[in-house]
């Protein structure tokens, strides 16, 4: 699942809900950090592999916002 995130916003941790946070195009998933802040809302930077730029996605509501902080890192 490239340029996927599993995230379970269920407190029962039912079931899995997968969710593309940003390209599906990008072999994302290398040095991923992820945080929840105080309202639930998940946020992830990781690294593209083979691209050498850095992400930070986040969700505040429906979708995924997807910034690039550095390129060729």
């Amino acid at each position: 699942m490239l340029g996927s995130l599993l995230w379970d916003a269920d407190s029962a941790f039912a079931a899995w809900n997968v969710e593309h946070a940003g390209s599906t195009n990008i072999n994302a998933g290398d040095n991923c950090s992820i945080a929840v802040d105080a309202l639930g809302h998940p946020h992830v930077a990781y690294a593209a592999n083979g691209k050498n730029d850095l992400y930070y996605a986040c969700k505040t509501g429906a979708t995924w916002i997807v910034q690039v902080l550095k390129t060729n890192c």
